[in-house]
């Protein structure tokens, strides 16, 4: 179940950019790989909170850290660093 706050962070060589899982299309749990932007992203680590303690813990947002590892080009094919 993927809930309102739930969110993902990736890092990239310009910074960090959050965003929300459900906006982003992303379902929780939160999968390997992502492609956003044209980059591909790999999941480093993500939060250990099962559905049912996300929903006693109001106050705790569950994140998933992504790092960019390659591009896709104009045609959908994946380019990897």
């Amino acid at each position: 179940m993927t809930f309102d706050d739930d969110f993902i962070q990736l890092n990239t060589e310009q910074g960090v950019k959050r965003l929300l899982c459900k906006p982003a299309g992303v379902q929780w749990p939160p999968p390997e790989t992502i492609n956003y932007a044209g980059f591909i992203y790999e999941r480093v680590r993500y939060s250990q909170i099962t559905d049912e303690q996300r929903a006693e813990l109001t106050m705790l947002m569950r994140g998933a850290e992504y790092n960019c590892i390659g591009i896709t080009d104009q045609a959908g094919s994946a380019h990897y660093n």
